[in-house]
């Protein structure tokens, strides 16, 4: 992938993520390169797999809606020479289980180095879930607080009014 990162710069590509918008068959090409070495027993547990050698064989299956767009992301990390990459994406555990998780590596300073990643992927499909409640219940509360006809009042502990409904 480096080598054909700088195969790109070669050929005059100055703009990595329109480059990969535009030509995304390539995005996969390159994908396809990446070659995992190894996994833990927290990342066979995660996805499901029985064996590290049943999760490796069927890495394509993991990978979520948006997986893509992740990995030009990842990509235009190590371009742009940043020291790091993290972003949320969407998983699937092999037996179709979606997952949200955050996928986070340190980027190697030298291009030599790039051949071995360790990433991390911690699943965070639950805080996901209990982040778009807490934020349903808000805008529900907001909403009965704005169009309520009873006058309404908010203070904070010390009795200092905060805000007050039309």
């Amino acid at each position: 992938v480096a080598n054909a990162l700088d195969d790109l710069k070669k050929k005059g590509v100055t703009d990595l993520k329109k480059h990969l918008h535009e030509n995304v068959e390539l995005a996969w090409d390159l994908a396809a390169m990446i070659k995992v070495n190894s996994v833990n027993n927290a990342t066979l547990k995660l996805f499901g797999a029985k064996s590290e050698a049943e999760f490796i064989s069927q890495i394509e299956h993991t990978f979520g809606s948006g997986a893509i767009e992740v990995f030009i992301d990842e990509l235009y990390a190590i371009w742009t020479h940043q020291k790091t990459f993290r972003s949320e994406a969407n998983f699937q555990t092999l037996d179709g289980r979606e997952i949200n998780a955050l996928i986070s590596f340190q980027i190697p300073s030298s291009t030599n180095d790039l051949h071995n990643i360790p990433v991390i992927i911690a699943d965070i499909s639950e805080q996901t879930v209990t982040t778009k409640l807490l934020r349903e219940s808000e805008d529900k509360y907001r909403a009965m607080f704005e169009t309520s006809l009873v006058g309404m009042a908010l203070n904070d502990n010390k009795g200092a009014l905060l805000e007050v409904n039309q």
